[in-house]
């Protein structure tokens, strides 16, 4: 059977003259991902080295693979921790897609007049340092976390007002139909 990892047993199979019985794993079981009280730190620098990040399903698993080696010598080897990263980074370039995907089904569009129209922006922008354009004299800043709770909502009385992340709140929810 696949994926239940459920046994198969082939009652018999002759070895040099010799009968055995033989119990045989068809396949492994499907992988069960972190419950939520679970999770996994990123210590690599490119991806916010140190910070809790929720992870699709299948870059989970890979990454679970490696957090079970981490009292092996394996993990002291620099070839082995630079191909697994290699393989973890193109399992998370392949998962990307698809959240950005299902995002911009979600997020991406608004109602205008009663016409869906699609959002310019909806992300807000990560915290990170300021580049600017050209020769800006604040390049090299670090730009402010932005939380629910520096976000005012400006939406229709009767459109549902959109639930900020747990633990949060909105700055404001406004109903103001004279902006644009």
């Amino acid at each position: 059977m696949y994926g239940d990892g459920e046994k198969k047993k082939n009652t018999q199979m002759v070895v040099n003259g010799q009968h055995w019985n033989i119990e045989v794993q068809i396949f492994p079981p499907p992988y069960e991902p972190l419950q939520k009280n679970q999770t996994i730190i990123v210590l690599d620098i490119t991806f916010c080295s140190g910070t809790e990040v929720k992870l699709e399903e299948a870059t989970e698993e890979i990454m679970t693979f490696y957090a079970h080696m981490l009292d092996r010598d394996y993990t002291s080897k620099e070839v082995f921790n630079n191909n697994f990263m290699t393989d973890w980074r193109k399992s998370m370039a392949q998962a990307e897609p698809q959240t950005e995907q299902r995002e911009a089904m979600e997020y991406g569009f608004g109602m205008w007049e009663k016409n869906q129209q699609p959002v310019g922006n909806y992300k807000i922008e990560p915290r990170g340092l300021f580049r600017g354009l050209g020769e800006h004299p604040k390049m090299g800043r670090v730009k402010k976390r932005i939380n629910p709770e520096d976000i005012i909502i400006n939406i229709g009385r009767e459109t549902q007002i959109p639930k900020p992340p747990e633990g949060h709140h909105w700055k404001e929810v406004r109903h103001d139909n004279k902006v644009s």
